[in-house]
Formats: structure tokens, sequence, C-alpha cells
């Protein structure tokens, strides 16, 4: 899949999207060793298990996914787990994405689980 065809489907631009790419890269990186960071795949990009068990959580949407692990690694900071206000951050975050309180609990409870942010 090309940064075109993602940023298609993710619908953002691909500026947008090469530099979510940029962020991410660090974390995937031992996913992806030796390919082309250009050419990564969904299914590599779903590859860490806390992305895929939010995409699961949000019911299967790769759009919704990838906005949620965007929140995710632009807020959340070391020592971020068992800290009140830095928690608080992540919550406001995901709040702003999914718009809805439950979902965002519930990602937050996968988030705060998970080693991947």
């Amino acid at each position: 899949m090309t940064v075109a065809e993602l940023s298609r489907e993710v619908g953002g631009s691909a500026l947008d999207v090469r530099a979510s790419l940029d962020r991410l890269g660090a974390r995937v990186s031992h996913h992806i060793r030796g390919a082309d960071c250009w050419s990564i795949s969904i299914e590599e990009m779903l590859a860490p298990p806390g992305v895929r068990a939010i995409y699961e959580a949000l019911g299967s949407s790769f759009h919704d996914t990838m906005k949620v692990q965007r929140a995710l690694l632009e807020n959340t900071h070391d020592g971020w787990r068992g800290n009140l206000i830095k928690e608080r951050v992540v919550m406001r975050a995901l709040y702003e994405v999914l718009a809805d309180e439950d979902t965002t609990r519930r990602i937050f409870t996968i988030a705060k689980e998970e080693t991947d942010f």
C-alpha cells in the first residue's frame, strides 16, 4: 500500500500520513526490518498487540484505530501509567478522537494494559 492509498484509507492528506508514519516508525520498526517503510501493509501496521486490541475493540475500523494510535503516541509520555495528571491528558486526547465516554474508557483501559504506548 502506498502513502497515497493509505491517505485515502484514513482520510488524511499524504503529508499527514507520511508524518504519522515517521512518528510511528520507531515503534513498528521491529516488525518491518529491512522493508521499505512506505510500502508497509495494513497487517504490519496492526501487528503490535496493543494496536490490534484497539482495532478489534473499535469494530475493525482501521481509520479510527490510526486516529487513536496517533493520539496515544502524541500524548503518552514516560511514566504516564499511574500518574493521574498524565492519564487525564491521555483520556482527554482519546475523547477528542472518539467523542464517546464508554468507548474512551474501554480504549484507555486497553492502552494502559498494553506496552505499545
